[in-house]
């Protein structure tokens, strides 16, 4: 996609679309958008334009470990951005995950509001085995090859009603999608 009338023209669909969901969304949901890095500055600014700075989130990296990274002169482009933004006491539980090999982590303790290294009775430091972790904003995905598993291509007489709308082109299950992907959490009015 071109930074020209493409740009401009998606942008003002996406706009269109948010503010819709911005209408529709609890005081207390949550909202998060899958794009592109090609779009996701622009598509930041809209969201803070449209649900406010101080109700961002995070950006979350989803990053595509096995995904071939073409090209000499850049970095591999094998990421893309969810942003996620939360109104009120929006629910969200903590994710953890599995460490590759259990770690040694110092113990830490609140004294008077300020969090220090915990210690013994005889001034040594105390540890802690973690076999996990806490989930972070960069989550570590492959991406679908086309012989994967699942990976399917339906025609489009089949997807057609499916998707409610026709599509001239072959519709195909894919990993990778051009299109945004949003999620509302919690987040309907009425519902």
């Amino acid at each position: 996609m071109s930074h020209s009338k493409g740009m401009k023209a998606y942008l003002i669909m996406m706009a269109v679309r948010l503010l819709e969901m911005r209408r529709i969304l609890r005081p207390n949901g949550s909202i998060y958008l899958h794009c592109d890095p090609t779009a996701s500055h622009y598509i930041k600014g809209l969201m803070d334009a449209i649900f406010g700075p101080a109700n961002f989130r995070n950006e979350i990296v989803w990053h595509y470990y096995n995904k071939y990274a073409a090209g000499k002169r850049v970095f591999g482009r094998n990421y893309d951005q969810i942003m996620f933004y939360g109104f009120g006491k929006y629910p969200f539980t903590p994710q953890r995950e599995k460490r590759d090999k259990p770690t040694r982590q110092l113990l830490r303790e609140n004294v008077d509001g300020v969090l220090k290294n915990k210690r013994d009775a005889d001034g040594n430091l105390m540890y802690r085995t973690s076999e996990d972790r806490k989930v972070d904003a960069v989550w570590r995905i492959p991406c679908l090859q086309p012989a994967s598993q699942g990976v399917y291509r339906v025609p489009d007489a089949e997807a057609a009603p499916l998707a409610g709308t026709h599509h001239p082109r072959q519709h195909e299950s894919r990993r990778h999608d051009s299109r945004p992907l949003l999620r509302l959490r919690h987040g309907l009015r009425g519902g």
